[in-house]
């Protein structure tokens, strides 16, 4: 039955992403140099070559970013990016003609699915 055939594959996805994630910890902490934050490292182990790639996050304070804004010369502004995004809730009311139209690709996305199991 292909839906016990997903729930049983969902639940095995979810194991072995927590397994590798645990696994991939441990082997960045066994040879990984713990004074190097970013970038990569290459360790030859048993046979193995080992890279590791290391990142920082960095986001911005929007809140913060407001207040500083006008102090910023232009090479801290050439740091900072704006990417137009699309309020899907505000699109779906404008009328057939609108113009935005024009700039929008709509195309299917993936479903989700839930199964549990029914108390009937």
């Amino acid at each position: 039955m292909k839906i016990k055939e997903w729930l049983d594959a969902k639940e095995q996805l979810a194991y072995y992403k927590a397994l590798e994630l645990q696994l991939r910890n441990e082997i960045i902490e066994k040879y990984g140099d713990s004074s190097n934050l970013e970038g990569l490292e290459k360790h030859y182990e048993s046979g193995f070559e080992i890279k590791i790639g290391k990142k920082l996050t960095r986001s911005l304070n929007e809140a913060e970013l407001d207040t500083i804004y006008s102090e910023l010369n232009e090479e801290e502004k050439r740091s900072i990016k704006y990417k137009p995004g699309l309020v899907a809730k505000f699109y779906k009311e404008l009328p057939q003609d609108s113009k935005l139209h024009e700039a929008i690709t709509i195309k299917p996305a993936q479903g989700t699915l839930e199964i549990k199991e029914s108390v009937r």
